[in-house]
């Protein structure tokens, strides 16, 4: 009984430490690993090594073949071409071109896709207007415009 116990307790720490190499070596082997932001609109994703990844806390499963990631949810499949360099990953979605940026570790992300140490969402850089028309018998127009940096600084 003992003898038997003594087997089975090697197979499972082989067993436990053959998993646990397989899981390290397909993390190295996957470069896509990582926490996400997009540039555009602040789309958060993290994509994990065991297959799965998460859109702005959704989860899906996705697997990757060539310069393709394939992303799997209840509604079905969809083929994401990607180009990855460095840091930067380019992928095209339905003919849009979105760029992600790898969070950095420890550089926490916001809800909004700003950074902890600052920024704003990229979809709201540029210039915003407010105009304003009334009509009547003192008909007036009027507008007002202020230019957003991404720092978060505006003029």
């Amino acid at each position: 009984m003992r003898r038997q116990s003594l087997s089975t307790l090697l197979f499972m720490l082989v067993f436990g430490a053959f998993a646990v190499g397989t899981f390290a070596q397909e993390k190295a082997n996957n470069p896509l690993v990582g926490n996400w932001v997009c540039d555009d609109d602040g789309t958060q994703v993290q994509i994990r090594a065991n297959g799965s990844l998460t859109i702005n806390n959704e989860e899906y499963a996705y697997r990757v073949k060539g310069s393709v990631i394939n992303v799997i949810g209840e509604d079905g499949a969809m083929a994401i071409p990607f180009q990855l360099d460095g840091d930067t990953l380019t992928v095209d979605v339905e003919g849009r071109e979105m760029v992600y940026v790898r969070a950095k570790a420890g550089g926490k992300v916001n809800k909004d896709g700003g950074t902890a140490a600052g920024g704003v969402m990229q979809a709201l850089v540029g210039k915003w207007c407010y105009m304003s028309n009334l009509t009547g018998s003192n008909s007036r127009m009027s507008n007002r415009c202020f230019v957003l940096d991404a720092s978060g600084t505006y003029e």
